[in-house]
């Protein structure tokens, strides 16, 4: 069988040691996310504290397992924002994307916003994109 040269390049190049000073500590990665996600909550708990103090809203802390290449599996924090009958369920994705530093589902009745963080040291974080007719259920508790 002859080989595909494209595909040899590829195999090449993803087996390749790390040029020096390219290496990730991935690590400090891993940290850096659940830290910038912990101050994500904070601002989120900040937002809604007048509506909790109120019995208006209730915020519920949950957790899950996320299994990352190259980082491995690790517990992080999720989050639920009740309000009435509806929630709103915060979901790591994970730190370990393309073009974004992590990222964060926000799911509810009406649909889902994937929000990812961007800038150095996760200054920000953007909408990138929003599903209707999302199919999670509200009011079920935390993940």
């Amino acid at each position: 069988m002859v080989a595909n040269s494209d595909f040899s390049a590829f195999i090449e190049q993803q087996t390749a040691p790390p040029a020096a000073g390219q290496e990730v500590d991935w690590e400090q990665e891993r940290e850096e996310w659940l830290q910038y996600l912990g101050q994500f909550y904070a601002l989120v708990e900040e937002f809604m504290g007048e509506y909790v103090n109120q019995n208006k809203v209730r915020l519920r802390r949950g957790s899950k397992t996320l299994n990352e290449e190259f980082i491995g599996a690790y517990s992080v924090d999720t989050m639920t924002l009740d309000i009435g009958p509806n929630s709103v369920i915060f979901d790591p994705v994970g730190t370990n994307l393309i073009g974004a530093k992590g990222r964060v589902d926000m799911r509810g009745a009406k649909g889902t916003v994937k929000c990812s963080g961007a800038g150095r040291r996760y200054s920000h974080w953007l909408a990138v994109s929003h599903r209707r007719g999302c199919r999670s259920g509200t009011g079920t508790g935390a993940h």
